[in-house]
């Protein structure tokens, strides 16, 4: 990762009781998952380390956004509020800021006529057009920032149902176009900033990079040795310690109070255990991972495997020699039509979030 030690002391004077980026990058991980509430300054913070790092390094940033429609939103207004906190510390005003035809353009500098000296200092890309742009040329950029990247509503992601990885893959394919050299197929310098809003952390960017097997409740960091990310989830700062005062916040319904404000996802975290004389069913795989089906003659529940069991895939991906063979129809296997139906009608259970994730994505194809 790109060395951003000469920001650090400015980074640190535009703090003002807000979350501060430093913490997360003194670990040293490529890829950085932020989330917390709104008002905590995730935004302002990553957008000051491009215009920091631009202004002393003359490295560049790429803003993105799922798709364009998303990015229209805010690529105009995303560092609006850094540029003035920048101008308020930095020797180097920044006299004009515009983005135009994908990229990012700054002047520190008038010309004779008193006409900005444009400078180009970042592109603006929608993830979804990732692939438009694999013969462009980013060799002196440095930071990748992925910004909403947990969103709401659960089919707005990219890929489909059974491809969840598709997101992540999107980020993966643009970084890698972002970090290649001139001479060099990589470069090892790209930062990457997920920031989102605590919806879930069952998204496919936490899943697919294994976040979930690790996340702890109550944990500000999550950094696993070996990994080469980071998930940093921030509840209040300082500067919003009265956030209840505020008559928006009065205003709003539980579900935004606890979404906006409380940093509280839209994660089950209590799930109901199977009771101890329950049924095995079977033993059935999704995604190269093998999971018990039970029941008790009422509900069915989904949870850890026994061993010894005959294995039944439920997707291509998962399908070997030794299996009792691939299930081409929900419809035309008993089982699968027993779960389909408790499903419908509100009987199947999960052991924990992650099955849960997994098989929810699975089963609404058989609604």
């Amino acid at each position: 990762m790109f060395n951003f030690g000469k920001t650090y002391k400015y980074l640190e004077k535009v703090n003002h009781g807000f979350w501060n980026i430093i913490n997360i990058l003194t670990y040293g991980r490529q890829a950085m998952i932020v989330t917390g509430s709104r008002s905590v300054g995730k935004s302002t913070q990553v957008a000051l380390l491009c215009l920091f790092t631009y202004a002393i390094y003359g490295k560049k940033f790429v803003y993105s956004r799922r798709r364009q429609k998303d990015i229209e939103k805010t690529y105009k207004t995303f560092f609006n509020n850094a540029i003035e906190i920048f101008n308020s510390v930095f020797e180097r005003k920044i006299l004009a800021f515009r983005p135009f035809n994908g990229r990012y353009w700054v002047a520190f500098t008038l010309d004779e006529n008193e006409e900005p000296v444009w400078e180009e200092c970042g592109a603006y890309i929608p993830l979804a057009d990732e692939e438009n742009f694999k013969s462009n040329s980013f060799s002196e950029y440095v930071i990748l920032i992925y910004d909403e990247f947990i969103s709401k509503d659960p089919t707005k992601y990219l890929g489909t149902k059974d491809n969840t990885d598709a997101e992540w893959s999107a980020v993966i394919s643009l970084a890698q176009t972002i970090d290649r050299g001139i001479d060099t197929p990589f470069r090892n310098e790209l930062a990457l900033f997920c920031l989102g809003n605590k919806s879930t952390v069952y998204n496919p960017i936490a899943l697919s990079i294994g976040l979930v097997d690790y996340v702890q409740k109550g944990a500000r960091f999550t950094a696993p040795k070996g990994k080469m990310w980071i998930w940093e989830n921030i509840d209040h700062v300082e500067a919003t310690c009265d956030y209840k005062e505020s008559a928006w916040y009065q205003l709003a319904s539980e579900q935004d109070k606890n979404y906006a404000y409380e940093n509280e996802g839209a994660d089950p975290t209590d799930f109901i255990k199977r009771p101890e004389n329950c049924l095995y069913i079977h033993t059935v795989q999704l995604k190269k991972v093998q999971y018990g089906i039970y029941t008790d003659n009422i509900n069915f529940y989904i949870d850890i495997p026994k061993g010894n069991y005959m294995v039944k895939s439920l997707d291509v991906h998962s399908h070997g020699k030794s299996d009792a063979g691939l299930i081409k129809s929900w419809r035309n296997d008993p089982l699968m039509m027993q779960l389909t139906e408790a499903f419908c009608d509100g009987r199947l259970y999960f052991g924990n979030g992650k099955i849960q994730s997994i098989f929810l994505k699975y089963l609404e194809f058989t609604k």
